[in-house]
């Protein structure tokens, strides 16, 4: 016979819980998703490092000329270019990468392949807080009638058809201002005829340059003493 001081003190049976599927099924959802949270990494540790601004540039460089007689081709736009080139993939120039430099002298300077380096390989590459410098040495020209245009030289360019040949002015400030928005800042460097053009372009290639001066200036400098050493 059973004690009836310990009957009276027994711990009563388990309590078991039921629930239904459905909550079931949350209910192991919500363990795995505790579970798949407590083995990822913490977000400090994988969190990537902000993206180093880049330097890019497009030089190009033309004085042969497939339309015109040898007597109007250029005699140092092509090496001008190579030596702005290796100026400024140098420790002296910013060190650009050289894969982020895209140099086009002569024949590989046609004008669909400058349009296509300047208003899509680089405009597809560029981010914010990156810079641009874009060299062009070449023949520039001023559309004899209709609108009177400037337009840059490239290697098959027509003198006679400048309109469907050559690269415009305008053009080249619409790829700054709006293919090439991206970049904080951008430099141009031309040395063509007919350059008063360009002061269509003016107002938007330094941009924001106004915090960069100095910078350009010995920039420039440097360049000059460059090209003079030749």
């Amino acid at each position: 016979m059973q004690n009836p001081l310990i009957a009276r003190f027994r711990t009563p049976p388990l309590f078991r819980l039921r629930l239904s599927r459905p909550v079931c099924a949350i209910v192991a959802q919500l363990l795995v998703a505790v579970l798949l949270l407590n083995s990822l990494p913490t977000l400090a540790q994988d969190a990537a490092p902000p993206a180093q601004p880049q330097y890019y540039a497009v030089v190009i460089g033309v004085s042969e000329f497939e339309n015109l007689p040898k007597t109007d081709w250029l005699h140092y736009a092509d090496d001008d270019a190579k030596a702005f080139y290796d100026f400024i993939t140098s420790p002296r120039g910013r060190a650009f990468p050289p894969e982020n430099v895209f140099l086009m002298t002569n024949a590989d300077a046609q004008q669909a392949a400058m349009r296509s380096r300047l208003g899509s390989t680089l405009a597809k590459k560029i981010k914010p807080e990156d810079t641009v410098y874009i060299f062009i040495a070449s023949h520039g020209m001023v559309e004899k009638d209709a609108a009177k245009e400037g337009y840059l030289l490239a290697n098959d360019s027509d003198r006679e058809d400048l309109y469907s040949s050559a690269l415009p002015m305008r053009e080249l400030a619409n790829i700054m201002q709006n293919r090439l928005k991206n970049a904080k800042r951008i430099f141009l460097f031309a040395d063509v005829c007919r350059a008063g053009k360009l002061g269509q372009v003016q107002g938007n290639v330094n941009r924001r340059s106004e915090e960069h001066t100095s910078e350009l200036q010995s920039l420039a400098y440097l360049v000059c003493r460059l090209l003079l050493e030749k």
